[in-house]
């Protein structure tokens, strides 16, 4: 296998590192939905974690290889999250939670946010259906060089707007009681977010074509790469500000097909070479931060929000200033998944320890 394919570059976990902060702040309380702050996170910071993973994408693995490794990585982790979930609930309320399981399996297997008794893991499903659909447009040839796969990737945006008006026609309304609360859940979209494919695609597509290499010093304008970073977050602000270009892949919104392409691809080159800007600095703490960061995206992206919004709600409630308790709230929401990726990590090295030793 070509070693460019597994490299880990240093940038891209700087760029997941300052992805997934975008990610909770734009779900903190500070961010109010519909604000400029949340519009102009919204309008980028999902589209860039489907193009930093094409970044990686392994092209010499068959379909069935592919496959076979995304799903230990994406499809495994959301079914341990719902065993989690479900021995939570079950301790709470067993008889509610048996009385609706079924309404639950269904909209868990739906694999939307919308249907997903956890949100965020939308995410995955919807990364393992565009990884294995790239992977096959990949492998049969229909886009065998990087030309190719840059227009099908733009040709996709376009289709893609279609394709979330069609996922958003099927809808239904299903409820169910538990833990004596009435849950509601109002679908939008097609199974495993299949009607996000042609949008998710064309980022993941793009992805794959970007040069895996190293940036040295030497090889960045240190100024020049500053000020277009700076002109591409002010072209995602202002696009947000006087063209309402949002983008909001969970809710099936995408404003217009090329004006919220545009701010995407301006936001995701903003947080690139802000990237390797941080990479290039003679002070380490921020990039060993952000990298640290970025390689347990992944944990943080799946349990951040449950966390950061319930520390909101108690801190709130002890008559702290709004502020303060955001940023509070911030801090345990990145903090509170890294903690429990640890506890995980060891408790899983002491079960593999026991089993060698029998």
């Amino acid at each position: 296998m070509d070693k460019t394919q597994t490299e880990r570059l240093p940038y891209v976990d700087i760029a997941k590192g300052i992805g997934i902060l975008l990610v909770v702040l734009g779900h903190n309380g500070i961010c109010h939905s519909g604000t400029l702050v949340a519009t102009a996170i919204y309008s980028f910071h999902m589209p860039l974690f489907f193009f930093l993973a094409g970044l990686f994408h392994e092209e010499t693995r068959t379909l069935v290889s592919h496959m076979a490794r995304k799903s230990k990585s994406l499809v495994i982790p959301c079914f341990l999250v719902f065993m989690a979930w479900l021995t939570v609930q079950a301790a709470k309320n067993q008889e509610a939670l048996f009385r609706e399981l079924r309404s639950i399996l269904f909209n868990t297997l739906w694999g939307t946010g919308k249907t997903m008794f956890w949100g965020q893991l939308w995410f995955l499903t919807s990364l393992f259906m565009t990884t294995s659909a790239s992977h096959l447009l990949i492998r049969s040839g229909i886009v065998c060089n990087k030309v190719a796969r840059g227009i099908l990737a733009l040709l996709l945006l376009p289709l893609g707007t279609w394709f979330l008006d069609w996922g958003a026609m099927t809808p239904y309304v299903d409820s169910f009681w538990i833990n004596g609360r009435y849950y509601y859940l109002i679908q939008e979209g097609l199974p495993w977010n299949i009607d996000l494919l042609p949008i998710t695609c064309s980022f993941y597509l793009l992805g794959t074509i970007f040069p895996k290499r190293r940036f040295g010093r030497s090889s960045i304008d240190e100024p020049f790469a500053i000020a277009l970073a700076l002109a591409a977050f002010l072209a995602v602000i202002a696009g947000s500000l006087f063209m309402n270009w949002g983008i909001n892949l969970n809710l099936r919104q995408y404003d217009h097909w090329a004006g919220s392409s545009l701010l995407a691809l301006s936001g995701i080159a903003g947080v690139l070479l802000l990237s390797l800007e941080f990479g290039a600095l003679s002070c380490r703490w921020p990039r060993q931060i952000l990298s640290f960061l970025g390689k347990r995206s992944l944990w943080i992206l799946v349990l951040h929000f449950t966390f950061q919004q319930n520390s909101l709600v108690k801190i709130t409630s002890m008559g702290l200033d709004w502020t303060l308790a955001c940023a509070i709230s911030l801090i345990i929401g990145v903090t509170v998944p890294l903690v429990i990726l640890e506890l995980w990590k060891r408790l899983r090295k002491k079960m593999m320890t026991k089993t060698s030793a029998t």
